[in-house]
């Protein structure tokens, strides 16, 4: 049996849990209908089967433990911001993992149906699981096909979703006919190639949207124009695109307009923002990068944001600088960014393993970039891009977690290795997550 998980007042129910207990997911206390995940024929047998794949695969999600300031120099103040970091942690940890279950079971043709007020106390009067299991299991062959239907539209308008293509990383589609290697021995710091690029996607909204996040109201305009971010990640929710432009935030206090960038999940939108206590790679009207852990973002959960694509591009081109960041005995460090009017900001970065002749080959696409150790200066290289490639690109390397200020490596993920993978495919974006049965 699966125990009933319980963090700072939020409890997660993550399958059939203790004798008498109920047969119900459970998130947010008083904060959620009850709800099982249903589909047209399945027994309940199969459908915990399903859910405990789903719960398994979200029990490695994490958040990182983030300290809120305030109280400097004070004890009670220190103590408090390490409470409240780590409520905001478990809470977070717990809501993505129920986000997590819901999505992967949604995957597998699921529909997570809130019971009605009259079945939730029915269910909840039953003594012992045996008779809570049989109840769970005449419930779901009785369910109708339109209720399910029902409960499997998003409860937000769906952001649309861009596949991969070649020379596409983040929000950026290099111009590959620009491409130009820089010739001779580069050291760290160095321009390895230079180009240009533009947005990989653009699209238009079709009609206004407002939504409200406690006081602040969030508009975009009607005809106001977004680019598109998508970065090849594991994504705990199943998450959209993410969609940057203007947005009007307004209360009784301020009234600003900046960029923002919007991800769609079933149940709410991601809006992501600029945060200059944790800064990112950079979010301008023209350029995002890889949001990190500690961005600042919010959720949305009415009004509905409809984009189109086809709208003209604002900023039709920018200039590429990829760079040598780092180098060192095993590995080197590369960082990829965008530059616009003097500006630039970074949106790839990652790791390529030397072989034991001194090379270093980055997937490029329809291409390759080798990078050789120059055999005079073993803190140099010399770069070229030849025509071999087979179909990866960068997001098919680990991406880099921090740039080496030295030689000396850092502890780091595995990087990237020459030799090509099985099959010679993309790694391609996860999608596994889930929910619960029922939330109480």
């Amino acid at each position: 049996m699966r125990s009933l998980k319980v963090r700072l007042g939020i409890r997660f129910h993550v399958a059939v849990a203790l004798a008498g207990a109920s047969l119900v997911a459970v998130g947010p206390v008083a904060a959620e209908t009850p709800y099982l995940h249903a589909k047209v024929g399945v027994t309940l047998t199969t459908m915990l089967a399903d859910q405990a794949v789903c719960e398994k695969r979200a029990d490695d999600i994490r958040v990182p433990f983030r300290m809120i300031s305030g109280g400097a120099g004070s004890v009670a103040g220190v103590a408090t911001s390490a409470f409240l970091a780590g409520w905001a942690k478990g809470r977070e940890e717990n809501r993505l993992r129920k986000q997590s279950v819901d999505g992967c079971m949604r995957q597998m043709g699921y529909a997570r149906v809130s019971l009605t007020p009259a079945e939730v106390d029915e269910e909840r009067q039953l003594g012992g699981v045996d008779a809570k299991r049989a109840w769970a299991a005449r419930w779901l062959q009785g369910i109708d096909a339109d209720r399910i239907a029902a409960a499997s539209v998003p409860i937000v308008a769906p952001l649309p979703r861009i596949e991969a293509e070649p020379f596409t990383v983040g929000a950026a589609k290099l111009d590959a006919a620009s491409l130009q290697v820089v010739a001779g021995p580069i050291a760290r710091g160095g321009l390895l190639v230079s180009g240009q690029l533009r947005h990989r996607a653009i699209a238009k909204a079709t009609a206004a949207f407002v939504d409200h996040y406690g006081p602040v109201s969030f508009s975009v305009d009607e005809g106001a124009i977004f680019y598109a971010v998508e970065y090849v990640e594991p994504s705990p929710v199943g998450a959209s695109t993410i969609w940057c432009g203007p947005v009007h935030n307004r209360s009784a206090f301020v009234q600003t307009t900046n960029t923002k960038c919007f991800q769609s999940t079933f149940d709410d939108y991601r809006v992501y923002m600029e945060d200059a206590y944790a800064p990112i790679s950079g979010l301008r009207s023209w350029m995002f990068g890889p949001p990190a852990d500690e961005q600042a973002k919010l959720t949305l959960k009415t009004g509905a944001l409809h984009l189109t694509s086809g709208a003209d591009d604002p900023t039709p081109t920018m200039d590429l600088e990829l760079r040598l960041t780092g180098i060192g005995a095993r590995q080197v460090w590369l960082e990829a960014a965008a530059m616009k009017d003097k500006s630039s900001i970074a949106f790839w970065k990652g790791q390529v393993l030397f072989d034991k002749d001194g090379v270093a080959v980055l997937p490029f696409w329809t291409r390759r970039l080798v990078l050789r150790r120059d055999g005079n200066d073993a803190d140099r290289v010399v770069a070229a891009l030849t025509p071999d490639g087979d179909g990866r690109g960068w997001t098919d390397t680990p991406q880099a977690p921090a740039t080496p200020a030295v030689r000396n490596e850092p502890n780091a993920s595995t990087p990237f290795r020459p030799e090509p993978a099985a099959g010679g495919a993309g790694t391609g974006a996860s999608a596994a997550h889930a929910g619960g049965m029922l939330n109480r």
